[in-house]
């Protein structure tokens, strides 16, 4: 079922070709080369001497603050399935998987250059060519609040652009420059482990000079383009720095040392109280591995977590395909850590792009992403389509929502980062315009509006749950009856609404519609009925001024009352003047507690339960003790009814006999104790009698049906003192009985030893 949304949820990416999905493996491996996180840095060696027999060898550190190396192994020495379980077990390494090809997602479709504003319908969309008035990102609202740039303690805002490479001299771009870092001297300035890294990282061959790359710069502008400059188009933020990092393809190695360039930049500046590095809040990919599944990419998906670890939050594209990424897999969107948000594409009708995938639970949202206006190299600008496009107003509008930030936030911002980032991520998802074609298919239902998200930023909604679960175990043919409370911590009046996302009929809610003042609460109650056993759930959406803010899981249980009993019936002798003891067991197969009593119908004073009231836990059982006392009673026959009562279980008969005797007379049986459990009871067809007995001894089994009359007679000759009678509810002329009330009885020697009562249905 669909997750939680404040459970943070991660897509997977498919790459096409002509509007096809091409048909492929997932993710090519790269014989002899694996991926390694060591737990330390100095485990390298140990590592090398533990694997020399095969040749291993490090062809290179990807990132030497979080100890990622790519090794080398000779394929033909060692099975690399054999090679990476090795690794994986091996004490010095915290990670291991095989490097894999990775390929770019290049747009679909390129369209005629246009230099004005105008053409950027994912910004302000007017319904030109044929578009829906407002089916855009709402950019024009939220540039009236900000315009990007710098964060309320003066940080510089910085997205990382992974992808094929930038135009680094397009006069429309505003690109970051590591001041700290002095251009083609061949000496790492600012000791971060990078040489000439001026403007970025080339991760394709370890350089700082960055490949003019159409793809790369198209994105770039979305993100950052300058605005309000007077040439070309304006990017989500008009003044954040936009990094770029080439290493979106080729293989995996690549890939990561691509991320980890970005990861090391953030931390140095963090490192340095931003002296150095690079105040990165957000990344934009565009790339992955078709039908890629996570348990083979353990280190790309750690990188995503390690990049949250300090307040990151990485945008993916997802597949250019028409296809459900719940179903088909992908990397690395079908990564499950909370700091990935992932985008699809949207049409200036506010529709999904017909090749764009979607899944519910692992595409958060939508964007526009067709024929979509930036910047091109030679400082051009044209249109592209695909869900690279999508993806950077999602990485621009984290940007937007950082420099919108008050001080508070930027403060806590960076005492705990992984969290607050994720606040970030959740304004975005909560911002979004529900759409009719992403409602189901994705986790917000919804495409990205940046000024709503600016607006609960800057005035938010502060609803509590006093829980987001309701459990209900009812016994059948039953009504339960819940209530959960929806407390305003805010300034203003919030309007609840409350929907049952799949309209189940055995589900009631008592009010749907709540206006909650500040500083009061709503209290919403639900009942649950008509239900057969079983086990229902089903979610309500909580709305709060048309915003979706949560869920409250309602989970039923519903189950047939009864109790078991291990004996239907006890009898057996004891002589007289003495006592004995003998224990039955109760269980509880329910769900829930229940509460039993012990009462007799003729309250005879020979026989004493011990507990006469007990609580049994659900699936739980107790002991029953009873104690007989023989003492002034005379030789003969004693029997009582033993009623256990349990609450809407019911009542369960418990027939107990003794047969008192003088030993000193003449009989003495060869049976003293007889123990009896039939099951099923009520039964049907065949019912199954367990017997124990103390004594290997013959002895005759009998049924009578109500009036008295035997219908089934049979002596046994037991070979161990545990066996069992099956009765098929016929007569000796094979006549199907009745259903009502029958009774059996055990004798030996024209004793009777043991009798009870069976219902057959």
């Amino acid at each position: 079922m669909k997750k939680h949304l404040l459970c943070w949820l991660i897509c997977s990416f498919v790459f096409i070709q002509n509007d096809q999905l091409k048909a492929q493996q997932p993710g090519e491996i790269i014989p002899g080369e694996i991926i390694v996180q060591l737990r330390q840095t100095d485990d390298l060696t140990q590592l090398e001497k533990s694997f020399s027999s095969v040749d291993l060898q490090v062809m290179e550190m990807i990132s030497k603050r979080l100890h990622l190396f790519l090794v080398g192994f000779n394929p033909v020495k060692v099975d690399g399935e054999f090679m990476l379980s090795s690794l994986k077990n091996s004490p010095v390494v915290l990670k291991a998987q095989y490097n894999h090809r990775v390929e770019l997602r290049e747009s679909i479709e390129n369209w005629p250059d246009d230099t004005n504003f105008g053409q950027q319908w994912d910004m302000h969309n007017t319904g030109e060519n044929g578009g829906v008035a407002g089916a855009d990102i709402d950019a024009l609202r939220a540039w009236d609040i900000t315009t990007g740039g710098v964060t309320a303690l003066g940080d510089t805002i910085v997205v990382a652009v992974i992808d094929g490479g930038c135009s680094i001299n397009h006069a429309d771009l505003n690109l970051f420059k590591n001041r700290n870092e002095i251009m083609s001297n061949g000496i790492d300035d600012d000791e971060n482990g990078y040489i000439d890294d001026y403007h970025g990282w080339n991760a394709y061959n370890n350089s700082g000079t960055i490949p003019d790359h159409a793809h790369g710069t198209h994105v770039s502008g979305s993100v950052g383009a300058r605005g309000n400059n007077g040439i070309g188009v304006s990017g989500v933020n008009w003044n954040v720095k936009v990094l770029p990092i080439a290493g979106s393809s080729t293989v995996e190695s690549v890939v990561i040392k691509a991320y980890a360039y970005a990861y090391e930049m953030r931390a140095l500046y963090d490192q340095s109280l931003g002296q150095k590095g690079a105040f990165i809040v957000a990344t934009n990919s565009s790339f992955g591995v078709n039908n890629g599944q996570p348990e083979d990419y353990p280190v790309w998906e750690a990188m995503y977590d390690s990049l949250g670890s300090l307040g990151i939050l990485n945008a993916g594209a997802t597949a250019n395909a028409n296809v459900n990424v719940d179903v088909v897999g992908d990397i690395p969107t079908a990564f499950d850590t909370p700091w990935l948000i992932t985008v699809t594409n949207t049409t200036n009708k506010d529709e999904k792009f017909s090749v764009a995938a979607y899944g519910t639970n692992t595409i958060d949202l939508g964007a526009p992403g067709t024929q979509i206006y930036s910047t091109k190299p030679n400082n051009s600008y044209g249109f592209s389509t695909g869900t690279s496009m999508a993806c950077p107003h999602v990485a621009g509008a984290t940007a937007l929502l950082f420099s919108a930030v008050d001080s508070v936030f930027m403060t806590d911002y960076k005492a705990n980062p992984a969290q607050k980032i994720l606040e970030i991520k959740q304004y975005l998802l909560d911002g979004t315009d529900s759409l009719t074609g992403l409602q189901g298919i994705t986790v917000s239902g919804g495409r990205l509006n940046i000024y709503k998200s600016l607006m609960l930023l800057q005035h938010p909604i502060d609803l509590t749950l006093d829980k987001d679960s309701l459990s209900f175990v009812l016994p059948e043919n039953s009504v339960g009856l819940k209530d959960f409370v929806v407390k305003n911590k805010g300034v203003d009046t919030v309007n609840l609404r409350i929907t049952v996302l799949d309209q189940p009929a055995w589900l009631i809610l008592i009010g749907e519609m709540f206006s909650i003042p500040p500083s009061d609460s709503a209290v919403v109650s639900v009942s649950v009925s008509g239900l057969e056993v079983g086990q229902f759930e089903t979610n309500l959406q909580l709305f709060a001024n048309e915003t979706l803010f949560g869920y409250v899981l309602v989970k039923t249980l519903v189950y047939t009352p009864e109790i078991l009993l291990s004996n239907d019936s006890i009898v057996f002798e004891m002589p007289v003047n003495t006592l004995h003891d003998t224990v039955i067991t109760i269980k509880n197969p329910m769900p829930a507690d229940c509460f039993v009593q012990m009462t007799t119908e003729n309250m005879s004073p020979w026989m004493h339960v011990e507990p006469d009231t007990s609580t049994i836990a659900a699936n739980d059982s107790i002991q029953l003790i009873i104690d007989f006392d023989s003492h002034g009673l005379a030789v003969g026959d004693y029997s009582e009814l033993l009623n256990i009562e349990a609450g809407i279980a019911g009542k369960h008969p418990l027939y107990v006999g003794i047969q008192v005797y003088d030993p000193s007379s003449v009989f003495e049986s060869h049976l003293n104790q007889v123990r009896v459990n039939s099951t099923p009871n009520p039964f049907s067809e065949n019912i199954f009698f367990n017997i124990s007995l103390t004594v290997v001894a013959p002895f005759d089994f009998v049924i009578y049906d109500n009036m008295g009359q035997i219908i089934h007679n049979q002596t046994v000759i037991p070979d161990n003192k545990l066996m069992t009678i099956e009765w098929n509810g016929r007569t000796a002329n094979d006549v199907l009985c009745r259903a009502g009330s029958y009774y059996y009885s055990i004798k030996n020697d024209g004793r009777l030893m043991i009798s009870g009562k069976i219902l057959k249905q």
